[in-house]
């Protein structure tokens, strides 16, 4: 039998995942709303408004991709995270958290 505990780095990777995964519909649409009434011609017209308009509907756009790609980087990073570690390990990984995180 080994002697091993939960990795701290794993385990607040999987936390974040989890959360950014319940919280991703909301990020991935913050903008649809005003992206489709600028569409729909109801609040800004003219060229400076359908500019306007254009540029929001890439914003909008991207907040999936970017929403998918951190989703994407945290589960590599947990595909190369151990799950285990010793003790000693997990010790050292959590004192490191303070000066690595806020610092």
């Amino acid at each position: 039998m080994s002697n091993t505990v939960a990795n701290p780095l794993y385990e607040a990777l999987l936390d974040l995942y989890q959360q950014l995964e319940k919280d991703a519909p909301a990020l991935s649409n913050p903008l649809q709303p005003a992206d489709q009434q600028m569409a729909a011609g109801k609040t800004w017209v003219g060229p400076t408004g359908r500019g306007w308009g254009e540029q929001l509907h890439g914003y909008s756009a991207d907040c999936a991709t970017q929403v998918n790609g951190l989703l994407a980087e945290i589960q590599a990073l947990m595909q190369n995270t151990p799950q285990q570690v010793t003790p000693q390990q997990a010790q050292s990984i959590s004192q490191g958290f303070g000066k690595t995180l806020y610092t």
